[in-house]
This record gives C-alpha cells, sequence and structure tokens, in this order.
C-alpha cells in the first residue's frame, strides 16, 4: 500500500535527517584522514608527507567509512521507507550514496600534479 502523498513517513523523514550528518561527518573523516598519518609522524605538507602505504591505506579507508556512516543510515531508513510502501526515502538514499562516491574517488584516484 502506498502512503499518501500528503503524509511523510517517519522512515522518509529520518532518511532525511541522516543528511544532516554530512557536515560532521566530513569534518571527522579530515581529522581521521589527517590525524593517523600525523600520529605516526607524517604531518600533511611536510617533507615526509605522502606517508608510507602501510599509514596511508588505513588512513584513507577510515576516512571514507566515516564520511559514509549518513548515508547508509539514510540508505537504512529508505529501504525502511520502501518496505512501508513509501519509496520516497530513496531520494535523500540517493543523494547521500552521490556524495559518498565523490569523496570515495577524489580521495582514492590519483590527481594529476
Amino acid at each position: 500500500m502506498t502512503a499518501p502523498t500528503s503524509v511523510r513517513s517517519g522512515s522518509v523523514r529520518n532518511a532525511w535527517l541522516a543528511m544532516l550528518g554530512f557536515p560532521v561527518s566530513f569534518l571527522a573523516a579530515f581529522g581521521v584522514g589527517e590525524g593517523i598519518p600525523s600520529a605516526f609522524g607524517y604531518p600533511p605538507g611536510g617533507d615526509r608527507w605522502p606517508p608510507p602505504l602501510m599509514i596511508g591505506l588505513p588512513a584513507t579507508l577510515l576516512a571514507v567509512l566515516v564520511f559514509g556512516i549518513p548515508a547508509f543510515v539514510s540508505v537504512r531508513y529508505a529501504l525502511r521507507a520502501a518496505a512501508e510502501g513509501d519509496r520516497r526515502g530513496w531520494i535523500p538514499a540517493g543523494i547521500g550514496l552521490g556524495l559518498f562516491v565523490v569523496f570515495l574517488l577524489l580521495n582514492t584516484v590519483p590527481m594529476g600534479q
């Protein structure tokens, strides 16, 4: 059964509210991605930058996962809304997944100098 368009399900609302986590997750991902190498003596922009793969890869993967948390939460609520018959939750989930993919590409694909 499809929910009326005038009534928003709680899951759709929560999918949109999950999007509010992106500014926080961006700052946290930045802290993780730059903080881990710095803790091992590879400060960003320093003479020892970039860090070796054994330090840079886990830091990058953790930063990407931290940034993706709001997208994953939004997808969870979109799935719940779809199970309730309301597919509108896929709008914020799609936006969140798009942001996640862009962040992933920007942080893993090498850019030309």
